[in-house]
């Protein structure tokens, strides 16, 4: 090989390692800090596509009117959580009004982010003293769905109930929800929510107990975005699990006065006869209202054994046998 194609060479590598360094390290800088008269001091942590900024070559630059105002980058200053802390002066000459956005560099990436924060310039003021201000990339989800689920009563535990999803304005993300402390967290122990955004049952629900569950949810985007929000469990009846009172005493004692059906209102809609032992017909309604005291056209029937017939427009049926005592 020439020396001339070894020149070629080495400059073409050259080249290509500055056009790196220079994509390495954005130009933010602010161009004779001393002109300005007032400053507004920020402490931050930043959030860079989902993992929070922890090395050397992160940056934060904030901008007014296109202007930067404005750079730093992690220290070793650190959160509680751990978090690595950003001491950050934004200068202007104008005492207020002027609005504050952000870029976000990472480092490992070699990307630019514009971050979702704005913020009005506030001389001399101090923020995130107390607790530190996050800039972000990321928006929070906007929504969780659905909020109210359904469940038929009886089921056994670890049924699914139904999927939990969300929206999120930067577009598709792997959400996680989990079960947490909130207004509207009451019922929380009486179910769980798997990997896979699946609500289900950790205890069996009988609709004549309870109809109505509460539970408070939290959705994760996996870049520290986050939604709360409360979800109701209706439980309805099970229409299979026909249950009527086999004896009736209608004494008027207040007890086992009248025939009555378990969650009679799931069966507005069936024909409701009664048999004596010769299987005449001594009673027929439909939408019965548990209201068959022990008489036929007004006169107290014969204690004895009855049999009842319970049948749906479809032509499910029910049976069974009513023991009448007085």
């Amino acid at each position: 090989m020439n020396k001339f194609f070894i020149h070629i060479i080495f400059f073409t590598v050259l080249l290509f390692a500055s056009t790196l360094v220079e994509a390495a390290t954005p130009n933010w800088t602010v161009d004779n800090p001393a002109q300005y008269e007032h400053t507004l001091t920020i402490t931050a942590v930043l959030n860079i596509d989902g993992h929070m900024a922890d090395e050397a070559g992160d940056k934060v630059g904030a901008f007014i009117d296109g202007i930067c105002m404005g750079v730093a980058s992690p220290s070793n200053n650190l959160t509680e959580e751990d978090w690595h802390l950003v001491n950050l002066y934004v200068r202007s000459s104008q005492v207020s009004g002027k609005t504050i956005t952000f870029k976000l560099y990472d480092a490992s990436m070699d990307a630019e982010f514009d971050a979702i924060n704005t913020m009005i310039f506030v001389a001399d003021a101090m923020i995130g003293s107390d607790e530190p201000y996050l800039i972000t990339t990321n928006r929070n989800p906007t929504a969780i769905t659905p909020l109210s689920f359904t469940i038929m009563e009886g089921r056994s535990e670890g049924t699914k109930v139904g999927a939990f999803a969300a929206s999120d304005p930067d577009g598709a993300a792997d959400f996680v929800f989990t079960l947490v402390a909130g207004e509207g967290d009451d019922d929380n122990a009486s179910f769980t929510i798997t990997e896979d955004s699946v609500l289900k049952t950790a205890v069996v629900f009988d609709y004549q107990v309870r109809k109505l569950y509460s539970i408070y949810v939290k959705a994760n985007d996996g870049k520290g975005g986050e939604l709360e929000a409360a979800v109701v469990v209706n439980i309805i009846p099970d229409p299979d699990n026909f249950t009527a009172l086999n004896y009736i005493s209608p004494n008027n004692d207040g007890k086992n006065d009248l025939w009555t059906i378990r969650n009679v209102e799931v069966y507005k809609d069936y024909t409701i006869s009664i048999f004596n032992d010769a299987g005449h017909q001594i009673y027929n309604t439909t939408g019965y209202q548990n209201d068959w005291d022990g008489t036929y056209q007004g006169k107290e029937l014969p204690i004895g054994v009855y049999y009842f017939l319970a049948k749906s427009p479809e032509g499910k049926k029910f049976t069974g046998t009513i023991t009448l005592n007085r």
